[in-house]
């Protein structure tokens, strides 16, 4: 670990991350880094949040302890932190129309995709803000089941 976080202030130091911020840096980092290693379920679960506690809540604490005996972190915003991240890939895998997925897509697809053509780049920069809500109304219409 020690290794790892000599690495880190490295490359911090080397990016001209400021003195004040490194200790979110190195919690958001450990956090983005836990969530990224944990597994999704293999199907969807009634409630994503009580499914990461119930598997993954002592690892991430385990995994946190480690980390904070050679560098003191913030140990319970990082796990509340993993929690948040490891939830955003499981709705990226089980409910992609979520507004936090959408929304996440969207900005990479106004970064530039090499799958979406600039017309649709340039009217989801344009109208960001309406993009989202249009979407969900169209999403909720489309599950919804016909009223006669």
């Amino acid at each position: 670990m020690k290794t790892c976080l000599l690495q880190l202030q490295s490359i911090m130091d080397s990016n001209g991350v400021e003195l004040g911020d490194r200790a979110e840096v190195v919690y958001t980092t450990a956090a983005r880094a836990i969530a990224y290693k944990l597994p999704l379920p293999t199907s969807p679960v009634d409630n994503p949040y009580a499914y990461f506690l119930d598997k993954y809540k002592s690892e991430v604490m385990a995994d946190l302890c480690a980390i904070n005996e050679d560098c003191v972190i913030r140990v319970e915003q990082a796990a509340e932190l993993t929690k948040h991240i490891w939830v955003f890939r499981y709705s990226a895998a089980y409910d992609p129309a979520s507004l936090s997925v959408m929304a996440a897509l969207d900005v990479v697809a106004m970064q530039g995709d090499r799958y979406l053509s600039p017309k649709y780049q340039a009217i989801l920069k344009k109208y960001s803000n309406v993009m989202i809500s249009a979407t969900r109304l169209f999403a909720d219409a489309i599950r919804a089941p016909e009223t006669v």
